[in-house]
């Protein structure tokens, strides 16, 4: 057994990458254990939080993915600064809220990780989503335009979201 915590985290990101590439949820249980153990030898370990609320996002627990992605952000030594792979957890952070509905903490949470990589298609594709699933339709439509420029095809990802959206509003309301 190790102990030094970032051998930990080092192996629960590689079951990660596992995860990500072959989907084996088998991937997702030892990246957890791993991670556990890392924040186990040192509770301030803003990586292993961030790692094992990407876990709990791949794993479609978003209350734990929420918990854990904001103690990571907590332990940040600078938030606004970019950490390499682990500049994702506002992205993270955002996505566990938008699958719960929280659309407004998910914009909150995406507008920062927009200032650390502020043209990242996946980013405002989910920021136009949060817009429209609000019905704010001339913001959801700046971040289509945005998009548009960027990756087409994320594009009309959005296009689509924004005119489901809008239709379900104006259905509604003949009703």
């Amino acid at each position: 057994e190790p102990d030094y915590y970032g051998v930990y985290v080092n192996i629960g990101f590689q079951y990660i990458v596992l995860y990500e590439k072959h989907k084996k949820t088998n991937y997702l249980f030892f990246a957890k254990e791993n991670l556990e153990k890392a924040i186990k030898l040192n509770d301030k370990a803003y990586d292993a939080y961030g790692y094992l609320g990407k876990v709990f996002l791949d794993s479609y627990d978003y209350d734990n993915a929420i918990i854990n992605l904001k103690k990571s952000i907590n332990l940040l030594p600078d938030p606004n600064r970019y950490y390499g792979d682990f500049s994702d957890t506002y992205f993270d952070l955002a996505s566990a809220y938008y699958n719960k509905d929280m659309y407004q903490e998910a914009i909150d949470a995406i507008q920062k990780s927009l200032k650390v990589k502020p043209d990242a298609p996946d980013a405002i594709l989910l920021l136009g989503a949060c817009y429209a699933y609000t019905g704010n339709k001339e913001k959801s439509a700046e971040q289509y335009e945005k998009l548009k420029e960027l990756d087409s095809e994320e594009a009309l990802k959005l296009k689509d979201a924004i005119d489901k959206e809008f239709k379900s509003r104006i259905k509604e309301r003949l009703e």
